[in-house]
C-alpha cells in the first residue's frame, strides 16, 4: 500500500506557532528576580548589622533602644 503526502516533509505543522514565544524564559526570569530580592535583603541585612552597634554607641543607647521594638507605655 502506498501513502501519498499533502504536504512536503519539510514544512513546520498547522498547529505550531513559526515565532517562538516568551514563555520560555519565564522561569528563568522568576529564578532571577527571586535571586535579585534575595541578595538585597541579605544585603540590607549585612549593613543594618554592621552598623547598629555604631550607631548603638554613638548615641550612647542600651541594648534596649537598639531593638527597633517600642514597647508600651503603662
Amino acid at each position: 500500500m502506498t501513502t501519498t503526502l499533502n504536504r512536503p516533509i519539510d514544512v513546520e505543522p498547522i498547529d505550531r506557532p513559526s515565532t517562538p514565544r516568551a514563555d520560555g524564559h519565564r522561569g528563568a526570569w522568576a529564578v532571577l528576580i527571586t535571586g535579585l530580592a534575595l541578595f538585597m535583603a541579605s544585603l540590607d541585612n549585612l549593613v543594618v548589622t554592621t552598623a547598629l552597634p555604631v550607631i548603638r554607641v554613638h548615641l550612647h543607647a542600651g541594648l534596649s533602644g537598639s531593638s527597633g521594638r517600642s514597647t508600651p507605655t503603662p
